[in-house]
C-alpha cells in the first residue's frame, strides 16, 4: 500500500504527488496463533513517576478519543510496561459510527505513545519521538471491545545519531498476545524542556519570561509589562526542515500573521527573529490584558499588524471593549526577542513606548561618526573613559527607543533625535527631537524626552514608556 498527498489547490506541481508512506500488508482467512509472552525484565526497575492525571496533561498532547494510556506500572532503562483500554470509534467518520476496523488505531497510537513517555522520564535530551518505520506488526485476534484494558509492554534500545528502536507486546487480561509490533524505530528531537511544556499547553504557558529591565527608573513601571525570549540553541528552529519553527507559528500566529511570515524572504534568521518578536508581544500584551483588565487571551487572539511605517499595533474583536488605547513596542535581534505592552498616553505628549536591543559587539570605528553630531560626540567624550566604549550604543538605543515610541523610527535620520545630556548614575539618556520629527509633533518641541539604557549581558538596551517618567 503506498500513501500518497494529494494537495487541494490549483497551484500543485503537475505529475503525481510525492509518496509519504508505504507498506506491505498480508491477508489471512483466519487469525494466525499467538506466540508465548514472556514477561518483560526491566533493567533498574523502579515505579514510573508518570500519574495518571498527568499522563495528558504534562505528557503528550493527545485528546480525549486517543487516550488510551491508563497508566504505566513500571519503568526501567531498558522500557516499560503500562495499561491500556480499548477506546470506542464511533465518532472517527461522520458518514459510519461503526466502521469495524480490522487494524486497532488508538491502541496502536497509545503504543507509541508508550515510546515517548518512556523516553520524556528516562532522558535528559533527545525526548521527544517521532515514529517512521516498522519492521512488522502482527495481529492475532479481532479488534478488542471499548473498555477491555490490555497490558503494553516495551522494549526499547537506543541507537546512534539520535534514533531509537522499540519491540512493543499488547496483552489481554487472559495473557494471550493480541498485538505485536516488530521494530518500531523513532527519530528523537533534543528540545528545550520550556519549549516543549509551551508546545503541549494549548496556549496556557508562556514561552517568555518576564523582563523587568526596560522598566527600571519609571515611576508608572507597574502600567507595562515585559517580556523576553532567549535561550534557544543555535539552529534550533531551522533543523529538521523547520520543523519547530513551523509548530511555532501554527500555535501562535493568526491565519493573516501566517501570510506575512510565510512571506517574509532572506536569511532565515530574519524570519525567526520576527516570529520570536511576535511571541514576546503577544505574551506582553496577554500578561497586560490578564493583570489590568482580567482578560484571558491566548496568542492566536492577538492579531499585531503593522502600519504603513513598520510600527506594529494591536487588532481583534476584544479591542473595543478595553477602556483605553493600548501601546505594544518589539525589539529582536540574534535569536533574542523582547516586547513590552501598556497604555498609550492621551495629555498630547510622548504617545506611545519604545524599546531597542542591540548585541554589544555591533560597533564599529565609524560608527559614532555616521550615529551622532559632533555636538552629541562632544556629550560622549565627556563621559568616564571606562565608560565611552559601551555609552555610543546605549545612546544609538535610546534613539531608536524613542524613534519608536513616536511610531516613525528614525526614518528621517538619526540627527532628528539629538542627545542633550547622559546620567551615567541611573542609565538615562535625555534627547530633544529635531528636523522633520519636530514638524510632526510640534507639541514636543523643547520637550526633554527620558530614555533608560542599560547593559544586560551581551546586549545594550532602551526603553521610553509614554506614561512613564523618570523615577526622581
Amino acid at each position: 500500500v503506498v500513501v500518497r498527498v494529494l494537495p487541494d489547490d490549483d497551484a500543485a506541481p503537475a505529475g503525481p504527488a510525492p509518496a509519504v508512506a508505504e507498506g506491505t500488508m498480508v491477508f489471512a482467512a483466519a487469525y494466525p496463533d499467538p506466540p508465548a509472552v514472556a514477561t518483560l525484565a526491566l533493567h533498574d526497575e523502579r515505579p514510573s513517576q508518570w500519574q495518571p492525571e498527568r499522563l495528558y496533561r504534562d505528557g503528550m498532547f493527545h485528546g480525549p478519543s486517543f487516550r488510551a494510556v491508563k497508566s504505566i506500572e513500571r519503568i526501567g532503562s531498558n522500557g516499560l510496561v503500562a495499561t491500556m483500554e480499548a477506546l470506542p470509534t464511533d465518532r472517527f467518520l461522520r458518514s459510519n459510527s461503526t466502521p469495524g476496523f480490522i487494524a486497532e488505531p488508538i491502541l496502536l497510537d497509545a503504543a507509541g505513545q508508550l515510546v515517548g513517555f518512556w523516553t520524556l522520564e528516562t532522558l535528559e535530551q533527545g525526548f521527544v519521538v517521532f515514529p517512521y518505520h516498522l519492521e512488522a506488526l502482527h495481529f492475532y485476534g479481532p479488534p478488542l471491545p471499548a473498555g477491555e484494558q490490555v497490558t503494553c509492554q516495551v522494549h526499547s534500545t537506543l541507537l546512534e545519531n539520535l534514533q531509537m528502536t522499540s519491540d512493543i507486546d499488547i496483552v489481554d487480561a487472559s495473557g494471550r498476545l493480541r498485538m505485536r509490533l516488530d521494530a518500531w524505530d523513532d527519530k528523537r528531537f533534543d528540545i528545550p524542556r520550556p519549549f516543549y511544556r509551551f508546545i503541549l499547553s494549548q496556549g496556557e504557558a508562556q514561552l517568555s519570561e518576564p523582563w523587568t529591565a526596560p522598566l527600571v527608573g519609571y515611576s508608572a513601571a507597574e502600567n507595562y509589562r515585559a517580556r523576553k525570549i532567549k535561550g534557544f540553541p543555535a539552529g534550533f528552529f531551522q533543523a529538521h526542515y523547520g520543523l519547530w519553527e513551523k509548530t511555532l507559528a501554527h500555535l501562535v500566529l493568526t491565519p493573516a500573521e501566517r501570510l506575512v511570515w510565510r512571506g517574509m524572504t532572506g536569511a532565515d534568521s530574519r524570519r525567526i527573529d520576527w516570529l520570536l518578536g511576535r511571541v514576546a508581544a503577544k505574551e506582553a500584551l496577554a500578561t497586560y490584558l490578564h493583570d489590568v483588565y482580567n482578560r484571558h487571551l491566548k496568542a492566536a487572539d492577538i492579531e499585531i499588524s503593522t502600519d504603513e511605517r513598520g510600527s506594529p499595533y494591536v487588532t481583534g474583536d476584544w479591542l473595543p471593549k478595553m477602556a483605553q488605547p493600548i501601546a505594544l513596542t518589539i525589539a529582536h535581534t540574534r535569536g533574542v526577542a523582547v516586547a513590552v505592552a501598556g497604555p498609550v498616553r492621551n495629555d498630547g505628549r510622548m504617545p506611545g513606548i519604545g524599546v531597542d536591543l542591540e548585541p554589544v559587539e555591533r560597533q564599529d570605528s565609524s560608527f559614532a561618526d555616521v550615529a551622532f553630531t559632533r555636538e552629541e560626540q562632544s556629550v560622549l567624550a565627556d563621559l568616564e573613559e571606562s565608560q565611552t566604549d559601551i555609552w555610543p550604543l546605549r545612546v544609538w538605543c535610546a534613539k531608536e527607543a524613542v524613534g519608536k515610541a513616536l511610531g516613525y523610527g528614525l526614518a528621517a535620520g538619526p540627527h532628528s533625535v539629538t542627545v542633550e545630556r547622559v546620567d551615567i548614575a541611573s542609565g538615562f539618556v535625555f534627547m530633544n527631537l529635531a528636523g522633520t520629527l519636530v514638524d510632526l509633533f510640534p507639541n514636543l518641541s523643547g520637550e526633554r524626552i527620558a530614555a533608560y539604557t542599560a547593559r544586560e549581558n551581551g546586549y545594550v538596551l532602551a526603553s521610553v514608556l509614554g506614561q512613564g517618567r523618570r523615577a526622581e
